[in-house]
């Protein structure tokens, strides 16, 4: 597969989903977020953006009702990632999902879902690629909630470091190869295997905005790592 996209694009599309992970929606964001997804689909239509799509659609045409509708996609977002007694929530951390530690759900049978501890080796090596290029996360825009956990590895900030990674070598032309191959060794050593294992658990637990959004953000994931390990000769 060739995916024709600059280092810059990639890094829009990155900021992109990452965004979704990482804060509250609002009005504006609701608003803008169907056009930004049919940008990213003509660039790569290699990717399936459509449930996405579809699903923004939707709460673009809500919120054009009502306004009362931001209370609800608020909730949403508490209920997805932050407040852990409800039934859609997604522990969105590395160290807590990755599929080869973690007991496998079965909610089928009503078996309580098992998760890893934060802070365990994924974390800490997560940290390690952050600051070998000065990515800081606290000076990132994102909910002060998720900044004040300060958890490296939560699924939308390894998402923007992939953006910082892309943008960094679209400045740096003289330096390409370099930031290159540190997208290819983090998505090898994180963020693809991250993002099935999320994409799994959100297709069991998430409502249709957020599965939609698992599945979208694993579509370019997954073929930004193929493409990557091809040797990437037709990103830039």
């Amino acid at each position: 597969m060739n995916i024709g996209i600059k280092a810059e694009e990639r890094a829009a599309v990155y900021e992109m989903l990452a965004s979704c992970y990482l804060l509250l929606p609002t009005k504006d964001q609701i608003l803008k977020l169907p056009e930004l997804l049919k940008e990213a689909a003509n660039i790569i239509p290699e990717v399936d953006f459509g449930e996405l799509i579809s699903e923004a659609e939707t709460r673009y045409n809500n919120i054009l009702e009502s306004n009362e509708y931001i209370q609800v996609y608020t909730q949403e977002f508490y209920d997805h990632f932050l407040v852990t007694t409800t039934q859609h929530f997604i522990p969105a951390y590395e160290s807590v999902i990755r599929k080869e530690a973690t007991t496998s759900p079965n909610n089928k049978n009503g078996k309580k879902q098992k998760y890893n501890s934060l802070w365990r080796h994924e974390t800490h090596h997560v940290l390690a690629c952050y600051n070998s290029v000065s990515f800081n996360p606290s000076g990132l825009n994102l909910y002060h909630v998720i900044k004040e956990k300060n958890v490296p590895d939560y699924f939308g900030l390894e998402l923007a470091f992939m953006a910082y990674l892309c943008a960094s070598e679209h400045r740096s032309a003289n330096t390409q190869p370099t930031w290159r191959n540190l997208q290819i060794e983090f998505l090898t050593d994180h963020l693809y295997h991250f993002t099935l294992d999320f994409d799994a658990l959100a297709q069991m637990k998430a409502n249709p905005y957020y599965k939609a959004l698992a599945k979208a953000t694993k579509n370019f994931v997954t073929a930004e790592f193929q493409q990557q390990k091809l040797g990437g000769d037709g990103l830039e």
